[in-house]
């Protein structure tokens, strides 16, 4: 047995007790988490500028990891706009009459607890809790080491409105950020239904491959940034500093007009471009502060039409 065999137990045990919220309770805790989010928004501040002390504010994390009065009622404007989502459990997905009389009725459920492993983004604590919460499950929570005082601050205020609301506290947890409580997270069967790591394809890939609880691959976001030359390149490579993914970042030149009508299609789309092409060429010397950002200059108009065309046309 791990050091957290206890804790994936008391999770496990405090999930069953959701089976008995209706959909008017668990609004009703989203509100309160909301506000009480709101109302504490001090104490989490504290708590996140603690986290900041510890990194360089030149980190790219460093503004994913930073809270404001801002960003916290943001966050609690989310978890209000779960309470306005309908419920997801109970809902009849279809229904079979067999040839013997039988009817079949396919309802969704819960999974149980839900193990949400993620990086140095304490806004994900409270997004991560509200959704698990809304479709009845409970959730442990293996956030990033350099949050951990935000987390611990948020998952504080959200076991206050649990106990005020006559619930188990046990609803959520976060584990300790260490990598011996991340491996013990991702072993836990028969404890976590379900794992869904939420951050960069290391994360992604790293959870894929050393689970044996099921997984849900979520996507790496998306990668592909566009710079025009008119743009603010200030603001451009501050842009492109905080990216998670910088595999292909085009820098394109002022694009000319397109008659739409006219080119509905990929093959004259990338034909008209290239006739464009000796005025769109640009080099990696004429845009230091990008490349400073870690970006890849390519002017291969084949795939950038690949990745922009269908964006475009769907407009």
């Amino acid at each position: 047995m791990g050091k957290l065999t206890d804790t994936f137990q008391q999770v496990r045990e405090a999930g069953k007790s959701l089976a008995f919220c209706g959909e008017e309770k668990i609004n009703e805790v989203l509100r309160a988490v909301a506000d009480a989010t709101e109302s504490q928004a001090g104490q989490i501040l504290s708590e996140n500028a603690k986290d900041l002390a510890r990194m360089d504010e030149s980190d790219p994390k460093y503004d994913r990891l930073k809270l404001t009065t801002e960003r916290i009622h943001g966050i609690a404007e989310g978890i209000r706009s779960v309470t306005r989502l309908p419920s997801p459990v109970g809902r009849v997905l279809s229904e079979t009459l067999r040839p013997n009389g039988m009817k079949l009725t396919k309802v969704s459920v819960p999974f149980g607890v839900i193990g949400i492993v993620y990086e140095a983004r304490p806004n994900v604590t409270l997004d991560v809790f509200s959704l698990c919460f809304k479709s009845g499950n409970a959730c442990l929570l293996k956030g990033g080491s350099d949050a951990d005082c935000s987390n611990r601050a948020i998952v504080s205020v959200i076991h206050s409105v649990l106990i005020q609301q006559g619930l188990n506290p046990n609803l959520v947890v976060l584990l300790p950020p260490d990598r011996e409580s991340a491996a013990e997270l991702l072993n836990a069967r028969g404890y976590v239904d379900l794992l869904i790591p939420r951050g960069g394809k290391g994360l992604i890939d790293f959870v894929r491959r050393n689970a044996t609880v099921p997984v849900i691959e979520t996507g790496a976001g998306v990668c592909h940034a566009y710079f025009d030359r008119s743009g603010d390149v200030t603001k451009g490579a501050a842009i492109i500093r905080n990216a998670p993914n910088k595999t292909l970042i085009y820098v394109v030149q002022v694009l000319p007009e397109v008659d739409e009508q006219q080119i509905d299609s990929k093959e004259k789309y990338f034909e008209y471009y290239k006739l464009n092409e000796p005025f769109m060429k640009l080099t990696m010397h004429q845009y230091p502060q990008i490349k400073d950002g870690g970006a890849v200059i390519i002017n291969d108009y084949e795939k950038f039409i690949d990745k922009v065309f269908y964006t475009i046309k769907s407009r």
